[in-house]
């Protein structure tokens, strides 16, 4: 039920927001198989902590992130490489083995079709001006996956769309977000070439090299974690996040080679070179699963979102807590207020509730809005 009341100089509301936290225990799981792993689980924490992430990843519609982040990610890609091509033909004129390097590293994140990007994308080249719109169009273009990863980001924390930043502070974190991801290529270019130079010091080295680049890796996630947050969470809030989307990113390089491979080879007998756009499309969405899982991550911890229950019959209280931040999240206008409440709660008092309507009728003070969230039956 919703009543808002008008007065003469427009809508009133009140600006409160209200969750009615849950008056009594809630309904245990039923007594079958499923019923008895949903108890089991609750109780192995580290099993319980795993359960979370994926009930939270699919309670933020995890797969539509997931769809956006890859659309963008495709789009912006080219742009993006343009851009990289054209400040490294300018900044390392005289070092095309340097420019071989970086370029390389970066597509090292795209194998199998990685030598299909560096054959596509040439620098940009003319006078200044027509350099630096070519650079600007480009690098917009290129924003847009950066704004998306944005959008991630405020989803896995349940930050109210009225709370988010708007169009310039967005734009600003995307820019930093750019030069962090660009200080993340040049170092991954630095370990590449150090790799190589060492290859004589043996399988050691090397083991020492991915360690290397594993930690750095860490602090890249967590500073772009750090950059693309509306809500501005601490460091050791964003850490487990990196540390899981730094570790996710190296079994992608080592075995999603064989995955896009494969789906390679079968799309192109089939459809020529549409098949190397199918498989870039596979591999970005690969990479954009893991970074939303490595995202989520973050706040199931930090606000210890677990256990979390398999049955919606059985709800817990990190249930409550997920299910309310998901509503309040959705408040757009200031002068919007909601009050939430589950079937197995007690009823608000309801003799309330014929005055806030009388007086929201009459324009003499602000009403509350109503809304139930109810579990299916």
């Amino acid at each position: 039920m919703s009543t808002v009341a008008q007065g003469q100089t427009g809508y009133r509301a009140s600006m409160s927001t209200k969750v009615v936290e849950p008056s009594g225990d809630a309904p245990q799981p039923p007594d079958n198989p499923l019923g008895r792993l949903d108890s089991w689980q609750r109780r192995h924490a580290p099993v319980a902590f795993v359960v979370a992430v994926w009930k939270k990843f699919g309670d933020d519609d995890g797969g539509k992130l997931v769809g956006h982040l890859t659309y963008r990610g495709f789009l912006s890609l080219f742009p993006l490489l343009l851009v990289m091509v054209t400040l490294l033909g300018y900044v390392l004129e005289d070092r095309p083995d340097l420019q071989q390097d970086v370029l390389g590293s970066a597509v090292a994140q795209f194998p199998v079709i990685g030598e299909q990007l560096t054959q596509n994308v040439e620098s940009l080249s003319g006078n200044i001006w027509a350099l630096l719109i070519g650079l600007g169009t480009a690098a917009w273009g290129g924003l847009g996956v950066t704004q998306a990863a944005q959008h991630v980001l405020a989803s896995v924390w349940n930050i109210p769309r009225r709370r988010r930043p708007g169009f310039l502070p967005r734009l600003l974190r995307s820019v930093l977000l750019l030069v962090v991801v660009g200080l993340a290529v040049l170092s991954t270019a630095v370990l590449t070439s150090l790799a190589t130079a060492l290859d004589w010091l043996g399988p050691f080295a090397r083991i020492g090299l991915v360690v290397a680049a594993l930690a750095l890796n860490i602090c890249w996630f967590a500073l772009a974690f750090r950059a693309l947050t509306p809500k501005g969470p601490s460091w050791a809030e964003l850490l487990p996040g990196a540390v899981v989307a730094a570790v996710g990113l190296q079994v992608l390089l080592i075995v999603g080679t064989t995955i896009v491979d494969r789906q390679l080879s079968g799309a192109s007998a089939s459809y020529g070179l549409f098949g190397v756009v199918l498989g870039l499309m596979a591999w970005i969405a690969l990479l954009a699963t893991v970074f939303v899982y490595a995202a989520e991550v973050n706040p199931v911890r930090a606000q210890h979102l677990w256990p979390r229950s398999i049955l919606t019959a059985g709800l817990t209280e990190q249930d409550r807590v997920v299910l309310n931040a998901e509503v309040e999240a959705e408040l757009r206008a200031p002068h919007q207020s909601l009050a939430i409440s589950y079937d197995d709660e007690t009823e608000p008092a309801g003799e309330d509730e014929p005055e806030s309507a009388a007086a929201g009728e009459e324009g003499q003070g602000p009403v509350e809005e109503l809304v139930r969230v109810r579990e299916p039956e």
